[in-house]
């Protein structure tokens, strides 16, 4: 399944990747929608996604401007409050 991830990074910074995913990984991906490490709750969803990221290629976007990307099939926003 190809899959948008949006990672903040709070208040640094927003890493954004486009995955292939699928299986148990996909699985955990969709977990960590809405959950943020370092935050109240249970934030092994979103720490489990900043391991699983180390390593992925990231999207390069310009800052304040809109993209477009084709065949996405699920949007995830996760991340860390630094």
């Amino acid at each position: 399944m190809k899959v948008l991830v949006i990672y903040e990074l709070i208040p640094e910074e927003t890493k954004v990747y486009l995955l292939d995913v699928e299986g148990k990984d996909l699985a955990k991906v969709k977990k960590a929608h809405g959950v943020y490490g370092n935050n109240v709750g249970n934030d092994k969803p979103a720490l489990w996604l900043s391991e699983f990221l180390e390593g992925k290629p990231e999207l390069k976007i310009e800052r304040g401007k809109p993209f477009e990307i084709e065949g996405i099939e699920l949007v995830v926003h996760s991340g860390f409050v630094l």
